[in-house]
This record gives C-alpha cells, structure tokens and sequence, in this order.
C-alpha cells in the first residue's frame, strides 16, 4: 500500500512493532522480516502493520519503476554538482589496486560534501561546487587512480566479502570477482556487446548478501569452487533470475559465459542479457552443459 510522507514515521515503527512481536527471536536463521512475511501472508502482515500505525494504507496504481545511473556528474537542482564514484564491492581501501582510500579521504576533506552509500555499495558525494571538477578529478588523477569504471560491466557489479571473513560463506566471491569480471568483459568485447554489459553479482553461499536473485547473470557458492548459475533477471532488478545449473565448476564459468553471449549476440533482438535470456528460456542454455 501507500502512504503519503508524514506518516511514514508511524508506518515504519508499525512494520518494527509487527517484527519485533511476532518475528522469530530463538532462532537467528530465521529471524528476518521477509520469513515472517512468507510464513504469515502478505495480507495478514498489512493488516497487523495497519492496527499498530491506525490507519489503513491507500491503495493506487503502482508506478512504473526505472533506473536512474547515478555515477559520474550530474547537477543538482541548487546548482551545486554531485559525483557518483563506482567502488566495486563496496571495498574502500588502500591496495594493489591503487590508495583509493586516501584519495576520498582528500577529496572529502577539501571539499566537504554530503556522502551517500548506495545500495550497489557505491558513493555518492553530493554539494560539490559547480567549478569543483578539475580540481575534484586532480586528486585522483594524481594517484593514478580512474574515476569511472574500468568497462562497462563493473559499473554494476557486486560481491558479497565471503570467503575468509564470512562464517556462512561455501567458496570465494569478492576476491575472485574482478578476475571474473576481466573474463566477462572481455567476452562483451569480442562479441560487440559492450554497450549492454549485464547487472552481474555474485555470492559465496546461497543467503543472497549481494542480491544475485534480481540480477541478469549471477553465480552463487554451492561448495567449494562450485556455483549455480541464474539468468533471466533484469536491469531495473524487477524480475527473479532462473536457475541454469548448481553444479558448475568455478573453471568453467568464464568459457560459459562466453558462450551464452554467443547466443546472444546471434538470438537477441536489440535486448539486454537478461530479457534475451528470459524470452529464450533456461533450456537454451542448459543445452550448453548437457555434453558435461
């Protein structure tokens, strides 16, 4: 339902009161909102929801959802600029990749802007005077460090940190992403497909951190070095992905992408991965593993 903004205040600690009385606390696996929802209903959650807030949701046409790319410049309604700076995987440090933490640090210290994390873990740095771009790019051209992402694919990418630091995690994802990516990239680019690079993610166990369920192509930890493959979502993250297989070798996945681009590039109508490979079905490319 619907809610008009000043009483989201109430309808966000009605959704707390609801979780909290009625959310599973003895056992933590199962403790989130989204397994009350499932167990309850929908229904029946809207209805709690609305006897602790006191008042009934509106109901009206849901509006269509877009994307909206937010790196890079753009200028703000005040006149000031704001900066969409990619980070992939959220990882803000000083490393092989070059001292990008120190970069922001400087920037954020000469320039003083509003920071924004957002959901794909990148930031946005918002009031950057009109004249700050020579000035603001400078600082990161001085460590050699490029502000826009490497190719088309990164700049959507994501990876939970799994392996060594999650206890849950089955197998590597955050640092075996950017070889990854590498590989796919460079299949985007030999197939002519670089300007329709997919939302890629991938996790290193099936909890789902880094959202592979709404993603065009993902690869998900099922045991050490062996991932399911999903496509079939789409860019604006709208529609679940299909499962192609959960057996697949992590030796494997560059090779497979490769050839599911293939098909692409030769079956696709002018769409993005995800929509050819919901229109195509999983079949076409469960065809590529069947020989395996």
């Amino acid at each position: 339902g619907w809610s008009p903004v000043e009483r989201m205040i109430a309808v966000c600690e009605g959704v707390v009161a609801v979780q909290k009385e009625h959310g599973d606390r003895k056992d933590r696996k199962h403790a989130r909102l989204k397994y009350l929802i499932d167990d309850q209903g929908l229904d029946w959650f809207r209805g709690e929801v609305e006897k602790k807030q006191g008042f009934a949701f509106e109901q009206t046409e849901e509006p269509k959802w877009s994307f909206v790319d937010y790196l890079g410049w753009h200028e703000r309604s005040d006149g000031t600029l704001s900066f969409g700076l990619h980070i992939l995987s959220g990882r803000i440090i000083d490393g092989s990749n070059g001292p990008l933490k120190s970069a922001i640090r400087e920037a954020v210290e000469t320039f003083q802007p509003d920071v924004t994390i957002t959901p794909d873990q990148d930031l946005v740095l918002m009031g950057l005077p009109s004249d700050s771009k020579e000035a603001f790019e400078a600082i990161f051209k001085s460590k050699d460090l490029a502000i826009s992402p490497r190719g088309s694919v990164y700049s959507r990418a994501l990876a939970c940190p799994a392996l060594p630091t999650c206890g849950l995690a089955l197998t590597e994802a955050e640092r075996f992403l950017p070889d990854l990516l590498k590989d796919i990239q460079g299949s985007l680019d030999k197939h002519g497909l670089a300007e329709k690079a997919p939302v890629v993610r991938m996790t290193g166990c099936p909890n789902g951190c880094a959202r592979p369920y709404s993603a065009e192509l993902a690869f998900v930890g099922r045991s050490a070095g062996i991932y399911a493959v999903y496509v079939g979502g789409n860019p604006e993250g709208t529609r679940l992905v299909q499962e192609i297989s959960d057996t697949v070798p992590v030796d494997r996945l560059p090779s497979l992408v490769d050839e599911m681009f293939s098909l692409w590039k030769e079956q696709g109508s002018n769409e993005s991965f995800g929509d050819f490979a919901d229109r195509a079905g999983i079949e076409t490319f469960q065809k590529l593993l069947e020989k395996e």
